[in-house]
C-alpha cells in the first residue's frame, strides 16, 4: 500500500463470517464486512487518512508496518503485518 492513497485490500483465509467481520489495520477499524467464496475472502477499502482524534483533522497514513486482524463472533485471527510505503 502507498501512504496518501486509498487502497483496496482482499484478505484470504477461512472461517470468516457471512456478514459480520471486523477488520482492524493499525488504528483503522471497519465493522460489518461481508465475506465471499464460502467465507474465504473479505474485501475492504483502506482510506487515505488514518482515523482522527480529539477533533483534529485525520492524518495521512505514515510509512510503516501495521498489524491487520480479522474478528468474527467466533474469534480473532492471528495478526498479519501490512506495510505502507511513501509513494516515490
Amino acid at each position: 500500500m502507498h501512504a496518501g492513497a486509498p487502497a483496496e485490500l482482499e484478505i484470504t483465509g477461512r472461517g470468516f463470517a457471512l456478514d459480520s467481520n471486523t477488520v482492524s489495520l493499525g488504528p483503522h477499524r471497519v465493522d460489518g464486512l461481508r465475506s465471499t467464496l464460502n467465507g474465504t475472502r473479505v474485501r475492504l477499502t483502506v482510506p487515505e487518512r488514518m482515523p482522527g482524534a480529539g477533533g483534529m483533522a485525520p492524518p495521512l497514513w505514515v510509512s510503516g508496518t501495521y498489524a491487520l486482524v480479522v474478528q468474527t463472533r467466533h474469534g480473532r485471527s492471528d495478526s498479519v503485518l501490512v506495510s505502507i510505503e511513501e509513494r516515490r
